[in-house]
């Protein structure tokens, strides 16, 4: 009788853990591209805006030179979680929380610094998995996957990824990268430049 009741929590387990990590085991694979990685050592130049990470605090340098300032309370950033992007006209700010939500809020800045907080400014959130780095360049929207063997690479509409919050709403394409745990994404006149370590590859994403 033990025998059985131990088999019936492991069963649970291993349903709880597919519910939390499924997307690292089945990743969405829409529109699937092996794309043609070629190594490189060109370093993307930053654009007009920049974005910094201090704890639980981002820091916005706007076009126009000003610094906005604001709190994510309760989530996990990091420098390659954020990236600037237009959607509808508006120019906007993807934050990739990396914590337990794994969600992909896109934030009025200059709402956020002045009520102090992101959440207080969130204009739409989508969750495609355990995502770990964004990359944006004009109204494209780049999101890096840890997965089971190579790491994916989604491109994706964020206005219509903004429609719902099923999974995979919004991915037009899916690029495999050439290796495991990507640490970095650019994106730069329609090209994707990646790394991993000391390497560097770049393919054209159209």
């Amino acid at each position: 009788m033990i025998v059985y009741w131990l088999m019936i929590a492991g069963g649970i387990v291993i349903l709880l853990w597919l519910a939390m990590w499924h997307q690292y085991l089945l990743p969405q694979e829409r529109a699937l591209i092996r794309p043609q990685w070629e190594p490189t050592h060109i370093n993307v130049p930053e654009g007009p805006e920049r974005v910094e990470v201090a704890g639980e605090q981002i820091i916005c340098t706007c076009r126009d030179g000003n610094e906005l300032v604001f709190k994510a309370p309760g989530t996990r950033l990091a420098l390659g979680s954020l990236a600037f992007v237009t959607v509808n006209n508006q120019r906007v700010l993807a934050v990739l929380d990396r914590g337990r939500r794994h969600r992909v809020y896109l934030v009025d800045i200059y709402r956020a610094a002045e009520k102090g907080n992101l959440f207080e400014a969130v204009i739409g959130w989508w969750r495609h998995g355990t995502g770990w780095l964004l990359a944006a360049d004009g109204e494209h929207l780049l999101e890096v996957h840890r997965c089971f063997g190579r790491d994916r690479i989604y491109l994706v509409d964020p206005a219509l990824a903004l429609q719902g919050t099923a999974f995979g709403l919004g991915i037009q394409r899916t690029l495999i990268a050439p290796v495991r745990r990507l640490g970095g994404v650019r994106l730069h006149d329609r090209t994707v430049y990646i790394s991993a370590g000391h390497r560097r590859w770049q393919t054209e994403l159209f």
